[in-house]
């Protein structure tokens, strides 16, 4: 399969998956490491630079996505969403 470099992150995932009731004002994206972009980032996108393993990603409705476990995971560690919204996450995801 190939993968574009992008892939649907953080509170985005989880709205996609509707693993909770978080609604991003912005686009949660993750990028290699290695990533540059030569012009400015659109503000309506926040990128993470993370190498993702293949385990961690998949399409969901045509859009490269984090997986639900890694997407729960990563919320978990960023710390920033409330414990009622990741104890959502993780039962919408059972």
């Amino acid at each position: 399969m190939v993968w574009i470099k992008e892939n649907f992150f953080y509170f985005t995932a989880l709205s996609l998956y509707r693993l909770s009731d978080v609604n991003p004002s912005k686009i949660h994206l993750t990028v290699p490491t290695n990533f540059v972009r030569g012009k400015q980032i659109p503000n309506i996108l926040i990128l993470y630079k993370k190498d993702l393993k293949e385990g961690d990603k998949k399409l969901f409705q045509s859009f490269p996505v984090t997986t639900p476990l890694r997407t729960i995971l990563d919320v978990i560690e960023q710390g920033e969403l409330s414990n009622e919204f990741i104890h959502q996450a993780v039962i919408q995801a059972d």
